[in-house]
């Protein structure tokens, strides 16, 4: 069974290994450096975790959707390996039903931050690209408490992109694997993040 503290060691050691083969890579790569800027749409999903037992009230969430927009830089090294680091503004967050007594209430939470995302992954035959990393969110702003919120989300990133020369669709998910707000009075609620995006990409030749 797997506890808080073996789930947090867990993780941080996959973002660390994901980190050790990015920076090994990267020494290893080509001088061919391509410039892109990318923005699409962000599905966010929240995850809710309740650690004890209590039955004061069970939050109902919906999906919230939101965009993404940034820059990426992409290195080859070899034929077919690809190194792709984003610099994205996303804006994402959950909308939240609470039953309190039988009332139930419909809140909003938008959640801005700016994402960083080194993925490692291979191009096939046919301009189609795969690619996985880690993820770092570093929160800017949400419109509630911020005591109640991580100041940085951290989680694994996949990509799929198909190529039409300047161009890209891109979709991509994202799977926070820390808390990116959590309720610790009384009810002890933990969410986490799940986020689908889809979008183009345009690169600078």
């Amino acid at each position: 069974m797997c506890t808080k503290f073996n789930c947090t060691v867990r993780n941080r050691s996959i973002l660390l290994a994901c980190i050790f083969l990015l920076s090994f890579l990267c020494t290893q790569a080509q001088k061919k450096i391509e410039i892109a800027l990318r923005v699409g749409y962000l599905h966010s999903i929240t995850q809710v975790r309740q650690i004890e037992n209590y039955l004061i009230y069970t939050p109902v969430n919906e999906a919230k959707p939101g965009f993404y927009v940034g820059g990426q830089c992409q290195l080859k090294f070899g034929k077919r390996f690809i190194n792709r680091n984003e610099v994205t503004f996303q804006h994402k967050g959950l909308i939240t039903k609470l039953d309190y007594n039988g009332v139930r209430e419909k809140q909003v939470i938008d959640y801005n931050y700016i994402g960083i995302t080194s993925t490692i992954g291979f191009v096939t035959f046919a301009n189609l690209s795969l690619l996985a990393g880690p993820e770092f969110n570093i929160l800017i702003d949400n419109g509630i408490e911020k005591k109640s919120s991580n100041l940085i989300e951290y989680g694994l990133a996949t990509r799929c992109s198909y190529r039409f020369d300047n161009f890209s669709i891109d979709v991509g998910y994202f799977v926070g694997l820390n808390e990116f707000r959590k309720i610790p009075e009384i009810v002890n609620h933990h969410y986490y993040n799940r986020n689908l995006q889809a979008g183009i990409i345009y690169t600078f030749h």
